[in-house]
């Protein structure tokens, strides 16, 4: 996680995927991200054609002599990445399915919370993924390599059988993962999924209301810092990230690399 290149800001929201060589920019309030020549439109408001051109350039393969300067942080925030949803159906796809499986998400639980997606990117594409709901229509897209948001970002909010307590998750392979490694189709206590981390500020209106919030947030910087904010505004919060992952970046990695502990689990 850094801090994005986009806008001026304390916490970082601006992640990048060095194996999947993907960026994902989760800030303004809608995500944004995509591979090199995503990165390049949106920082120099090219097409393709002038940012592999720019590309190209930057890596010696051109001699043509261009000049490059940024496009001022105002105009760039007027052209985000167009996520046009065209149909949301229920989890069908096998590929969608196994996607989720491998990343330890029993199907069982992969259908009921999950939908599959099909949109486009700015127009062009037709591209499906997993789709997680938020409370204002907008979806979480995710697929192997890569994720994306439709507008509106918000949060998620699930009902548990507790209503007294609330558990708080930064995304929903981290929710799923704890219904996975509590052997649950519903928690005990009510969920609030963040969606990004500069859900935060709203979600503390949501979480003072509740006598216990229990944190499943990531063991990162970004994440812990947001877990220091949470404690001090407000009351029995518990930071399970540090009680039952340490050392490991969220609780989706947890399930995936230490299967055994599920097992632990009654």
């Amino acid at each position: 996680m850094l801090k994005s290149p986009f806008r001026n800001e304390r916490t970082a929201s601006f992640h990048v995927d060095p194996t999947g060589r993907m960026w994902t920019d989760h800030g303004d309030g809608e995500s944004q991200g995509g591979g090199l020549v995503k990165l390049v439109q949106r920082w120099y408001r090219v097409d393709v054609s002038g940012a592999l051109k720019i590309i190209a350039q930057v890596m010696g393969e051109s001699t043509t002599s261009t000049s490059i300067s940024p496009v001022p942080l105002e105009a760039r925030k007027q052209t985000p990445l167009g996520v046009e949803v065209r149909c949301v159906q229920k989890l069908t796809d096998i590929k969608l399915i196994e996607y989720a499986e491998g990343r330890g998400i029993p199907r069982s639980i992969a259908v009921k919370y999950l939908n599959e997606c099909y949109y486009s990117i700015n127009g062009g594409g037709n591209f499906h993924a997993l789709a997680f709901r938020n409370d204002e229509g907008g979806y979480e897209l995710r697929a192997p390599n890569y994720q994306y948001s439709s507008s509106p970002k918000a949060i998620t909010t699930i009902a548990g059988v507790d209503g007294s307590s609330i558990a708080v998750f930064e995304g929903f392979f981290d929710f799923l993962s704890a219904l996975a490694y509590f052997k649950r189709e519903v928690l005990q206590t009510d969920a609030l999924i963040l969606n990004s981390l500069s859900h935060v500020g709203k979600a503390l209106a949501i979480l003072k209301k509740y006598k216990h919030v229990h944190l499943f947030l990531d063991n990162d910087p970004a994440g812990q810092g947001e877990v220091t904010k949470i404690t001090s505004k407000c009351n029995g919060v518990v930071n399970w990230s540090d009680r039952l992952y340490p050392g490991i970046k969220d609780f989706n990695e947890f399930l995936i690399t230490v299967p055994h502990e599920r097992d632990k689990v009654t």
